[in-house]
């Protein structure tokens, strides 16, 4: 990697040279996911497969949160922090630049978009982020600039490997693991064939592990520190039948909560798709002891913290973070939302165009129209359905059919969010001891209504898909610059299987990108230019996915057939015989 001293008024110059440039149309600008970005010479911009960048982040399962904060430490002209703010309706983006030039023309780019009030772009160095920063986010990018020499870039790296310190940027990116929310992750593009080592660097200078890699990106989750001994934990009930999780960590920076109730949008009655959307978004409209519209969210950002939820088809959760000084004021408002809420009717409205705008947001959205196509071929005899919700499906239909939308929330609220059904997890630098008093105080007036919520088969008699719907090739009329080639299968719900976790296993098999692996071969073809595998997330509950992703090459549209005659030779051999171990300790 550069050095970030030596290159600090001149950090581009040399590379722009090494052919590390998109392609110009010849006007001074690119194009890059369907949107037009202005260039400079004096401005260095990454590679063209720095679109993979950008690939991983949406296809990460906090990129369908409802919120979501973006920061950029490499931002050049805003080629991968941009296109995600577009992707993501909702998302807030900040953009890190040394260069001036930089930061100058990457606000000119947000402004061609019309994302100039969803980004803020500054001028900063990488070293002074964690000091001068208090926010936490939950995707941090990185696309460092590198020296075009191979063999100094592998002498950085073990330079950075045998140093306590180094100035290095590999270095100086490790150490932002303090401004990364929980559950949040670090990004980065790095040289093809290098992530092993970069891999390495990052996990010695900073307090992450590594999540998933391929040949040029990497995804980094702060590490647990369970494994040093420095957290103890404990599991309880409440007498309202409420499972809780503690952790004490009195070396923690952040404390937090999370609560997910046993209920999601495959509980909601079908003629009213998005209700328990909606029910998760008035849930926040004030409480008997805090009634002020909005105290809550304001205290958390008072105290340096983050709050959001999602709703999935069979949980909802809902999260927040402070500073560890905060947690019991911030528990004890968080607690009367599931004994308390005032679910103020005033507010209907405008929280239905929230949720209207998060639909909107993913119209044009891969990852959304994939999962209305899933949500079109289930078996209308099965409770599965996906439904976010929107304006003609939360005000207009609901009229139509005589059916007061407000009434029917109180409905489900009162049915489905039951202290039994209900799990959380807390975390603060108290004693366990303490934790626990401080939980018990404020959630035990929670209301325990006896709820049995089946899970896998259970759920219903009928298949969540026929098979007449689900063998079949699906073609999609893409609305945006995307080639992709998706395998997915139907398998029974892994969730008891959470210890041995079979689907993980397999998952990584078929992702692998080693000598020989699926995705070497394809690649070798040029028939792809990445492969992903994956499982169903909060789709899960009656029934679990397993699904195998490909980029394809602007020749390869045709290549379905050879593609999938690949695929399914890997998973015959595979059915074989598996290998032992494919997973070096280091992470890879």
């Amino acid at each position: 990697m550069l050095d970030l001293d030596a290159e600090r008024l001149g950090r581009y110059k040399g590379v722009l040279t090494s052919g590390q440039l998109f392609e110009s149309d010849g006007s001074g600008t690119m194009h890059f996911f369907g949107m037009r970005f202005k260039l400079h010479r004096d401005v260095f911009v990454p590679r063209a497969e720095s679109r993979h960048l950008v690939e991983v982040v949406m296809q990460l399962g906090i990129f369908a949160r409802r919120t979501l904060r973006i920061l950029d430490v490499t931002l050049g002209v805003g080629n991968a922090l941009l296109p995600l703010l577009q992707q993501h309706s909702t998302a807030l983006g900040i953009g890190i630049d040394i260069s001036q030039a930089a930061v100058s023309l990457a606000k000119e780019n947000a402004k061609l978009h019309h994302l100039e009030e969803r980004v803020v772009c500054e001028v900063g160095d990488l070293r002074e982020l964690v000091a001068s920063r208090r926010e936490a986010y939950d995707v941090i990018l990185a696309n460092p600039p590198y020296s075009p020499d191979s063999a100094q870039r592998l002498r950085s790296y073990h330079q950075d490997l045998k140093q306590d310190a180094s100035g290095s940027i590999l270095v100086s990116i490790a150490q932002l693991h303090p401004l990364l929310a929980p559950g949040g992750k670090l990004v980065l593009q790095l040289p093809t064939g290098e992530t092993q080592l970069c891999a390495q660097v990052l996990c010695k200078h900073g307090d992450f592990i590594v999540e998933a890699q391929t040949r040029n990106t990497l995804t980094l989750a702060l590490k647990s520190r369970e494994a040093d001994g420095s957290r103890d934990y404990a599991f309880f009930e409440l007498p309202n039948a409420l499972r809780v999780v503690v952790g004490s960590d009195p070396k923690c920076d952040k404390a937090g909560a999370a609560l997910t109730v046993n209920v999601g949008m495959c509980y909601e009655r079908k003629d009213l798709p998005g209700l328990a959307h909606f029910l998760e978004h008035m849930l926040f409209t004030g409480t008997k002891k805090y009634p002020k519209e909005g105290e809550y969210h304001e205290f958390i950002k008072q105290n340096g913290g983050a709050a959001n939820a999602n709703t999935g088809c069979y949980t909802t959760n809902y999260m927040f973070q402070v500073k560890v000084e905060a947690l019991a004021d911030a528990l004890d408002r968080f607690a009367r939302f599931f004994s308390e809420p005032l679910l103020t009717k005033d507010c209907t409205d405008r929280e239905i165009n929230a949720v209207d705008s998060e639909f909107q947001a993913g119209v044009t959205n891969p990852f959304w129209r994939d999962i209305g196509i899933l949500n079109m071929s289930a078996n209308p005899d099965h409770p599965f359905h996906v439904a976010c919700g929107n304006n003609k499906m939360l005000r207009d239909d609901p009229k139509e059919k005589g059916l007061d939308l407000y009434a029917e929330m109180l409905k489900f609220y009162d049915e489905f969010y039951s202290a039994n059904g209900m799990t959380l997890c807390v975390i603060g630098k108290e004693s366990v001891e303490e934790l626990e008093a401080m939980i018990r105080e404020r959630f035990s007036d929670i209301g325990n209504k006896g709820l049995s919520l089946p899970k896998g088969e259970a759920v219903s008699d009928q298949p969540p898909f026929l098979p007449k719907e689900w063998n079949r090739l699906l073609l999609q009329a893409p609305v945006k610059d995307v080639k992709s080639l998706k395998f997915s299968w139907v398998i029974p719900w892994q969730g008891p299987l959470w210890r041995s976790k079979p689907t993980a296993y397999a998952s990584h098999l078929l992702g692998h990108e080693g000598a020989g692996s699926l995705t070497a071969v394809l690649k070798e073809r040029g028939l792809i230019v990445s492969c992903v595998s994956s499982m169903g997330g909060w789709l899960e509950g009656a029934f679990s996915l397993l699904q195998v992703s490909f980029t394809l090459t602007e020749g390869s549209v045709h290549a379905v057939e050879e593609i999938g005659k690949c695929l399914f030779t890997y998973i015959g051999m595979l059915q074989v015989g598996l290998p032992l171990c494919t997973h070096s300790k280091g992470g890879g």
